[in-house]
C-alpha cells in the first residue's frame, strides 16, 4: 500500500510535468519578452537541498530549546515543539541522504538559509524561548515554502521533487495552525 508521502509526489509530479509542457522554448521567445533576472538563474537541486537543510537545523535547535526552557509557553507551543522537533530530525536525515547522493553540501546556499533566519533574531533575541520560537516559525516557514516550490517544479530528480512536496505541506500546514491558534488567543506577552 503506497504511504501518504507516495500518493502526495504523485500529485505534485503530475503538476510539475504538465508545468513543463507549458513552458515555452527559448527558442520560441518573441524578441520583446525578457525573462525577470531571477527566473535566469538555473536551479539546482544542491543548493536546495543545502538550504532546506539550514532550515531544518535552524528548527531543531530551537524547538530542543523550547522543550528544555522552565517556561514552555503553554500546551500547544509544546506540541508544536515536539512536533518541529520531530519532523525537522527526519527531515534532516533525508535531506543529508539527498545531499551525499547530490554531490555534497552547497556551502554557500547553507549559509546564506542560515542568515536569513538569523537576521530575524535580533529583534526576538530578547524572549522567552517559547515566543522566539513562535516569532521564528512564521520566516522558517515561509523561506520554506518559498524554497520547495521552484524544487517542485523544476527539479529534475523525482526524489527530490518528492522531498519538496513533503517539506512544502508540512511548513504550509504548521503556518496556518500557527495563524489559527493566534487568532484565537491574540498574541500574549506570556507565551
Amino acid at each position: 500500500q503506497p504511504s501518504l508521502r507516495d500518493s502526495r509526489s504523485h500529485d505534485f509530479k503530475a503538476e510539475r510535468d504538465r508545468s513543463r509542457a507549458e513552458r515555452p522554448d527559448k527558442k520560441h521567445r518573441s524578441s520583446t519578452e525578457r525573462p525577470c533576472p531571477k527566473a535566469q538563474a538555473a536551479f539546482s537541486d544542491r543548493a536546495f537541498l543545502s538550504a532546506s537543510l539550514a532550515r531544518e537545523e535552524s528548527a531543531l535547535e530551537l524547538a530542543q530549546e523550547v522543550l528544555r526552557s522552565p517556561a514552555k509557553g503553554g500546551s500547544q507551543i509544546e506540541a508544536w515543539a515536539k512536533q518541529v522537533l520531530e519532523s525537522s530530525e527526519e527531515n534532516c536525515l533525508l535531506l543529508e541522504k539527498a545531499l551525499h547522493s547530490a554531490g555534497g553540501i552547497d556551502r554557500h546556499a547553507y549559509s546564506m538559509a542560515r542568515k536569513a533566519l538569523e537576521e530575524q533574531h535580533p529583534r526576538i533575541a530578547e524572549r522567552a524561548a517559547p515566543a522566539r520560537f513562535i516569532m521564528f516559525l512564521f520566516p522558517y516557514c515561509e523561506q520554506t515554502m518559498r524554497a520547495a516550490i521552484p524544487a517542485l517544479m523544476e527539479s529534475p530528480q523525482e526524489s527530490v521533487s518528492a522531498l519538496a512536496a513533503d517539506l512544502l505541506t508540512e511548513r504550509a500546514n504548521l503556518s496556518l495552525e500557527i495563524r489559527r491558534w493566534l487568532h484565537t488567543h491574540h498574541y500574549r506577552n506570556d507565551i
